[in-house]
């Protein structure tokens, strides 16, 4: 149906994070570019690399590349941290 179930776990730790994002975060994605930020906001919606560059006409190593670049421009260290962010983006527009 289009939806992102997530652990309890990950859900109280969402809890646990500050209501409105601060300054900084809005400018770090301030810093995507609109592929980047479409690229962010399929991830959120639960798409892999595949689905992804379907969607979008490009290559599964493109979108691996742009998802890289992503998380260089968010500070994220893993892909599961860049996969976490943009759930939570996307669900509650609070990073």
């Amino acid at each position: 149906d289009g939806h992102i179930y997530v652990s309890e776990e990950v859900m109280a730790s969402q809890m646990k994070s500050p209501s409105k994002p601060e300054k900084s975060e809005e400018n770090l994605l301030d810093q995507l570019s609109d592929l980047e930020l479409n690229v962010l906001e399929l991830l959120g919606r639960g798409q892999n690399n595949d689905e992804i560059a379907d969607k979008l006409g490009l290559k599964a190593k493109e979108i691996s590349s742009h998802s890289a670049e992503i998380r260089k421009k968010l500070k994220l260290k893993t892909d599961n941290a860049l996969i976490r962010y943009a759930v939570c983006w996307i669900e509650t527009g609070v990073v």
